[in-house]
């Protein structure tokens, strides 16, 4: 399974915390710049929450900058503190990490970081599929591991790449694929237009939801904006890897639309179009 460690800027108005080393200090931050780093966390985990990851971040530097954000409300609804509070209902503190050994010392390029979030990432045995995500917290890049900037592109992009485990496409299955069959009320669902290779590119960049409970969203889905037409996966439920058979469909297919929306509501069809291409 992948790993995503959500790096903040860290607070200290007398500036002696050792992370300061490698952390931007969020005393110097003006109200925009706060503003703009919880949106930019809100909109990258909009599209990417759906992902089976673990989720971590260092719960003392998230509730610094809750505060921060607090204190610029103006009683919008929902307020900055609501909105990013959703967004990171998955997340858990790293020190929570199994296998997290608080005293473990690295040397990397900075000063000791043992019992740091830099260190939790860095030491993590999984690291070849985990990625650091950097929400303007870095004074500069973590040279040699995987960090990335709090972008949902950005975010989506190496999940598409890297995504553990990787989605398997059955072109084969009794019903859509490779065939064509007659749907509820005699409705034909369209075979698929496309070869195996093509189709599973597009499986990789697939969105969906995924409730609580499940490991691997339900439904994918993903718009080929060069065909126009948006390709539906099914979760075939096989326990040993999330398979996914698919049909297409067009996009002025209002019935089929309608429950796309049904699925996900504004966020899911949003979030269709954000990766099409």
């Amino acid at each position: 399974m992948n790993k995503v460690y959500l790096l903040l800027p860290v607070e200290d108005a007398q500036r002696t915390n050792r992370e300061l080393s490698y952390l931007k200090n969020l005393v110097d931050f003006s109200e925009q710049e706060v503003k703009d780093l919880v949106d930019s966390i809100v909109k990258t985990m909009k599209l990417n929450k759906s992902e089976s990851a673990g989720w971590y971040f260092d719960q003392r530097k998230y509730l610094d900058l809750r505060s921060k954000a607090k204190a610029l409300e103006k009683g919008a609804k929902p307020s900055l503190v609501d909105r990013m509070d959703a967004s990171v209902k998955n997340f858990v503190d790293f020190r929570h990490r199994d296998g997290y050994d608080k005293n473990l010392v690295l040397q990397i390029n900075y000063t000791d970081q043992s019992g740091t979030i830099l260190t939790g990432f860095i030491s993590d045995p999984d690291i070849p599929d985990s990625v650091a995500v950097n929400a303007n917290a870095l004074v500069r890049p973590i040279v040699g591991y995987t960090n990335i900037q709090c972008d949902d592109l950005a975010l989506h992009e190496w999940f598409t790449k890297h995504r553990k485990p990787k989605r398997e496409l059955d072109v084969n299955y009794k019903k859509h694929g490779d065939r064509s069959y007659l749907g509820k009320k005699g409705v034909v669902v369209s075979r698929l237009s496309y070869n195996k290779t093509q189709a599973e590119v597009f499986l990789d960049k697939a969105v969906g939801v995924r409730l609580d409970g499940e490991t691997s969203p339900k439904n994918l889905f993903f718009h080929d904006k060069v065909k126009d037409l948006i390709l539906v996966f099914w979760n075939e439920n096989v326990m040993a890897k999330p398979t996914y058979h698919a049909y297409q469909i067009s996009p002025d297919d209002l019935p089929e639309i309608q429950k796309i929306f049904k699925k996900g509501g504004r966020e899911l069809v949003e979030n269709i179009k954000r990766v099409a291409e």
